[in-house]
C-alpha cells in the first residue's frame, strides 16, 4: 500500500462523502446547532447572571462568576453533548451509503485491495470529521462571545481554554469514529444509530451516575478531555480520558477491518 495509491483513494473517497446530500447536511447541520445551542446556553447563562446581581438567583453558577461576569468557554462547551449527534451521524452515513444500493461492490472493483480501500476511506471520514468538529467548536466558542458581547455584559475566559475546545474537537472526532467503526460491524445505519446514541445519551450518562468502573466508558472517559475546573475525585484526567476514548476506537477498527475483510462485499 503506497502513499501515492493510499491518496489518491483518500481523494476519491473525501469527493464522494461530498457528492453525498444527507452528508451535506449532516455537516451544515452541526455546525449550525453548535451556534444555535451555544447562543441559547450563553443566554440563559446571562439571564442568571442578571439575576445574580439583583440577589435573586444563587451564587456560583456554572457559567457565571461572582461578579456576573460570563464563562464565554464553559457556555461554549455545553453544546458539545449534542453537538456529537451530528458526528455520529456523520460517520455512519460514510458507511451506510456504501451498502444502502450495494455501492460497496463498485467500490471494491475500482480498489479490490480490502485494506487500502478501508484506509482510505477512514483517512478521508477523519479529514471531513475533522474539518466539521473544529468549524462546529469554532462557531460554538464565537457564538457565546458573540451573545455576551452583544448583552455588553463583562466576559471571562478560564486558564485552560485551548486545551478545552482542543479536546472537544478531539472528542466529537473520536465519538463519530466510534460510530464509523460500528457501522461497519452492523452494515445498518438504523442499528448502528441507535445503539451508538442509546450509549452516549441514555447508557452512559446513567451508568456515571454510580462512578466506578462507569468512568472508563468511551464517552464518559472522552467528555473529561473538554473539562474545564478542578475534577472530582477518581475522574480521569483530560489526557488520560481522551486516552481511553482513542483506544476504544482503536479497538473497534481493528475488529471492523478484520470482519470487512472476511465478509461479502454484500
Amino acid at each position: 500500500m503506497g502513499l501515492r495509491a493510499l491518496g489518491r483513494v483518500a481523494g476519491a473517497e473525501l469527493g464522494k462523502l461530498g457528492t453525498l446530500p444527507a452528508v451535506r447536511w449532516t455537516v451544515a447541520g452541526t455546525v449550525g446547532a453548535s451556534a444555535l445551542l451555544s447562543a441559547a446556553v450563553t443566554n440563559a447563562a446571562l439571564g442568571r447572571s442578571g439575576t445574580t446581581e439583583t440577589g435573586a438567583a444563587e451564587a456560583g453558577a456554572a457559567e457565571t462568576g461572582a461578579a456576573g461576569a460570563v464563562d464565554v468557554a464553559a457556555a461554549a462547551l455545553q453544546s458539545v453533548g449534542l453537538v456529537q449527534i451530528g458526528l455520529v451521524l456523520l460517520g455512519v452515513l460514510a458507511v451506510s451509503s456504501e451498502y444502502a444500493d450495494g455501492q460497496i461492490a463498485t467500490s471494491l472493483a475500482g480498489v479490490p485491495d480490502r485494506m487500502l480501500f478501508l484506509t482510505g476511506k477512514t483517512v478521508a471520514w477523519l479529514g471531513a470529521a475533522l474539518g466539521t468538529a473544529l468549524l462546529g467548536v469554532a462557531t460554538s466558542y464565537g457564538a457565546a462571545y458573540l451573545v455576551v458581547r452583544l448583552d455588553g455584559a463583562p466576559a471571562r475566559d478560564g486558564g485552560e481554554v485551548v486545551r478545552a475546545h482542543a479536546g472537544a474537537v478531539g472528542y466529537l472526532v473520536l465519538i463519530g469514529l466510534l460510530a464509523y467503526a460500528t457501522a461497519f460491524l452492523l452494515r445498518n445505519a438504523v442499528a448502528t444509530v441507535a445503539t451508538t446514541l442509546t450509549l452516549v445519551l441514555l447508557v452512559s450518562p446513567y451508568l456515571a451516575r454510580f462512578g466506578g468502573a462507569a468512568r472508563f466508558l468511551p464517552d464518559v472517559a472522552g467528555k473529561q478531555a473538554f473539562h474545564l475546573g478542578p475534577l472530582p475525585p477518581g475522574a480521569l484526567s483530560p489526557g488520560t480520558g481522551i486516552l481511553v476514548l482513542l483506544g476504544w476506537c482503536v479497538a473497534l477498527l481493528l475488529l471492523a477491518v478484520v470482519t470487512f475483510r472476511r465478509r461479502d462485499a454484500g
